[in-house]
């Protein structure tokens, strides 16, 4: 039922399911202004909601206006709880009425819309990722070994100890792309093969920024992302390998000539490239000498060395 201003009760959280999809639909507003329906976060919520257990009961409730209906927060729950319930029809949608002393002024509210959202601090990945670890995730387990016995993915404090890892980087270095979706899920899969690849790739992205000289910060997660990529073509491969690391570093320092590092893996991938084709054009660029001896695994609590510098990365 959905109560009016004279049968309200503050106190109460409302609870809907798909029988009162009718009076939903007919009665809840979103206001103009507010932010515009993201279908990819839906249908996100509309996976958790499927998941979920006990009804989904334990999702947040949604806030609307007694006056007017209008969703002032969880616009975006609402249309996954409708997208729901044709597969679970008693998910439970929680609503909680309040009385906004706006009247029909928009901006008034939209104001305190605005001040809500504000308040509202989502989930980080790190979040997701500390909850998938506590939940004994092998996968998020295996990473988190591999990320805290390298160094490019230790968090160290003050006095040099490492006090925890930085997931990004890991999941650049293992995986080569942004694994935001698989972390929230838990559907994440790391074999021996992903770890002794990651291992190599670490040792050599440890040596390029060491030479390249550049500040670790957000920018490195593309760069390893667009390593990754590069090393899965035999081109590139047979370059990188016939004029090793040295060679490669200083083709990648005369093509980033007064160009800044950026958080664009598109953007690294192609400076990568072209730095490649520099080298293969001109090898004479090299003045750092032929050096392909990379040390592979030098810090892995476990991983075979021997195996991951044997192993094709491709």
């Amino acid at each position: 039922m959905i109560p009016n201003k004279k049968n309200i009760d503050y106190n109460r959280i409302y609870t809907y399911t798909l029988k009162d999809l009718p009076d939903i639909d007919k009665n809840f507003k979103t206001l103009d202004g507010n932010r515009q329906i993201s279908k990819p976060h839906v249908n996100e919520i509309a996976q958790t909601i499927e998941k979920a257990k006990y009804g989904a009961k334990y999702i947040a409730p949604v806030r609307v206006d007694i006056n007017t209906y209008n969703i002032i927060d969880g616009q975006h729950r609402v249309e996954a709880f409708r997208k729901s319930w044709s597969k679970v029809p008693n998910a439970q949608l929680k609503v909680i009425y309040e009385d906004y002393p706006y009247g029909d002024d928009h901006t008034e509210v939209l104001s305190i819309i605005a001040d809500i959202n504000s308040t509202n601090k989502n989930w980080s990945i790190s979040n997701y990722i500390k909850k998938i670890e506590a939940q004994q995730n092998d996968a998020a387990l295996k990473i988190k070994d591999f990320a805290e016995s390298h160094w490019l993915t230790q968090k160290r404090n003050c006095k040099d100890k490492i006090v925890g890892y930085y997931p990004r980087y890991a999941y650049a270095i293992l995986f080569g792309k942004n694994m935001s979706k698989e972390i929230k899920t838990g559907n994440i899969q790391c074999d021996d093969r992903t770890i002794n690849r990651g291992c190599k790739l670490h040792s050599e992205l440890q040596e390029l920024i060491l030479k390249l000289g550049y500040s670790m910060n957000s920018w490195f997660e593309s760069f390893a992302q667009a390593w990754y990529d590069l090393r899965n073509y035999k081109i590139y491969n047979d370059v990188i390998d016939r004029y090793g690391l040295d060679c490669t570093a200083d083709a990648i320092k005369i093509k980033m000539h007064g160009l800044q590092p950026v958080t664009s893996k598109q953007i690294w991938f192609s400076r990568l490239v072209g730095a490649l084709d520099l080298l293969i054009s001109n090898p004479s660029i090299c003045i750092s000498g032929n050096n392909n001896q990379v040390n592979i695994c030098s810090n892995t609590q476990g991983i075979n060395a021997q195996e991951a510098s044997s192993n094709n990365i491709n």
